[in-house]
């Protein structure tokens, strides 16, 4: 039964096929005229529809709010300053070999910096890494800073109260190169 009807379209699409090679003329008109009724539908639908519907509106006027502007403005001001104060700073250079390299002004300079004062006077790792603005690091992050300070091998580290003075004693010294 599904051989017959596959064999019955087959027949009809070569009818077709061959109707249309005989006729060039009328096959061409015939899809020029199908493609110019696509074309046509289309126009009208993103064009024309398109600009019969207008688009709504609040019918409020819009007000420039003065005051708004004023504290933006104010806000960009402040922001702007902090950002030229900021480009005058002289930085670190996170690719010499630490702070030890350097100079005893700059010393002294970060000794008066506040957060540098705030992280001088934790007495456990909880607060020196709190006082960073960071979270407390894990016993095996902790693990790996023991070892790049020399301090001894990142299996030895244990998280004790003695380890983790030593480590907090020795990042202090990293914020103190003198």
């Amino acid at each position: 039964m599904k051989q017959e009807i596959f064999r019955k379209i087959e027949r009809t699409y070569n009818n077709f096929l061959r109707c249309s090679v005989k006729r060039p003329l009328l096959t061409f008109i015939i899809l020029f005229l199908a493609v110019l009724t696509i074309g046509g539908w289309l126009f009208y639908q993103y064009n024309v529809l398109a600009q019969a519907a207008e688009p709504k509106t609040s019918g409020e006027a819009v007000r420039f709010q003065k005051d708004l502007y004023q504290q933006i403005l104010q806000t960009w001001q402040s922001r702007d300053e902090q950002f030229k104060a900021v480009s005058s700073r002289d930085y670190l250079n996170p690719f010499q070999l630490g702070p030890r390299a350097l100079s005893e002004a700059r010393t002294q300079e970060l000794l008066l910096n506040p957060q540098v004062q705030e992280l001088l006077k934790a007495v456990n790792l909880y607060q020196f890494y709190t006082a960073k603005g960071e979270t407390f690091l894990t016993v095996d992050e902790r693990a790996r800073i023991w070892q790049e300070l020399g301090l001894g091998q990142q299996e030895e580290y244990r998280g004790t109260s003695n380890q983790n003075i030593k480590l907090l004693s020795e990042l202090k010294k990293e914020l103190t190169p003198l």
